[in-house]
């Protein structure tokens, strides 16, 4: 959410009645319930750190050293993004720098440990890696270098362990596609552009569903901040509080339906999203056909990328199709229809 008190209300003020009603809604709950929320790598320097296929293959450096990755949104091309899909690789020189280090502490008994960027460099050229001794020789000349975060690593071209920021899904920060939340196979490293989400309790399957809900996009649009390229960004905090439809509310056939719908998205026919949002609107009480969710969505999507031009006349837009929702807060005779 916003992070003053101002623009915090300003969005509950011009956010559609839908919006509020889902932050209401008994059946709803915080994303945080079911998932832990956490940021993508921060390397202090992605020229650095973030390698593409062209200077992997230039420099000929050795797989050992590089993971899979994922640096920006315009990278995924689907619900899906794997390791074999990669077209960005990140420098991993933990596995390789713990051992140099190794060596170092068994030899300093002797008195003939040293520094550890030069015993690691020399470890290189012992080992035959010259392509990343050549590459990290070119990257100590670059700007990017001298920049703080990567001075405090140790030796400053370890950026420490990749293996935490990996996770089944992950969410750009700033989006503005229609693909707001991706499957990962948790092989391939996300850059601090996107937001982790790992399933506590609930599978990766349903929470995809639900994520990537029609009623989802409305919520977003609301909940997020528009930055100024007119792109929606969502904080680590802005994606904890997200609601959610609690997956306990739906029944095994229901989760089942969520679940094929997906997998349905996921292989590339959009027609997936029907199933999940029949559950969505079914479980909340929604008097809204699926078409009129989805120009909702639309319209609040438009409005943003206006960025306050012809607003007026969308925002009718929304209010003359939210007057045809009615929902139901308390009273759960409407399930027994």
């Amino acid at each position: 959410m916003a992070t003053n008190p101002e623009e915090k209300n300003q969005q509950y003020i011009t956010a559609p009645t839908l919006y509020t009603a889902v932050l209401e809604h008994e059946e709803t709950i915080p994303l945080s319930d079911i998932a832990a929320i956490t940021r993508g790598k921060k390397t202090g320097a992605n020229p650095i750190f973030i390698l593409d296929a062209d200077t992997v293959r230039a420099r000929t450096i050795d797989d050992r050293f590089l993971r899979p990755a994922v640096k920006s949104v315009k990278e995924l091309d689907g619900y899906e993004h794997a390791a074999a899909d990669a077209e960005k690789w990140m420098l991993d020189m933990d596995d390789y720098v713990s051992e140099v280090a190794s060596e170092l502490a068994f030899e300093s008994t002797s008195g003939t440990s040293g520094n550890l960027a030069a015993s690691v460099t020399s470890a290189l050229k012992r080992d035959g890696y010259d392509g990343v001794l050549s590459y990290l020789r070119w990257a100590e000349r670059q700007p990017s270098r001298s920049n703080k975060s990567v001075e405090l690593n140790d030796p400053w071209f370890n950026t420490g362990s990749l293996d935490d920021d990996t996770a089944p899904i992950v969410c750009p920060q700033a989006m503005d596609t229609h693909r707001f939340f991706a499957r990962t196979d948790e092989k391939i490293v996300a850059s601090n552009r996107f937001l982790l989400v790992r399933p506590t309790a609930i599978d990766s399957a349903l929470l995809l569903g639900l994520l990537n809900s029609s009623l989802s996009k409305i919520v977003i649009e609301s909940h997020g901040r528009v930055t100024g390229g007119g792109a929606i960004n969502l904080s680590s905090s802005d994606l904890r509080t997200l609601r959610v439809v609690n997956p306990d509310s739906l029944t095994d056939e229901q989760k089942e339906a969520v679940r094929n719908g997906f997998e349905t998205l996921a292989g590339g026919d959009e027609s997936g999203r029907d199933d999940i949002d029949d559950v969505v609107s079914f479980v909340l009480g929604l008097d809204l056909r699926i078409d009129e969710m989805r120009e909702i969505a639309r319209t609040l999507k438009l409005a943003r990328r206006k960025k306050g031009q012809e607003v007026s006349s969308l925002i009718r837009n929304v209010d003359e199709l939210e007057s045809r929702i009615e929902m139901d807060f308390g009273d759960a005779s409407w399930r027994e229809r």
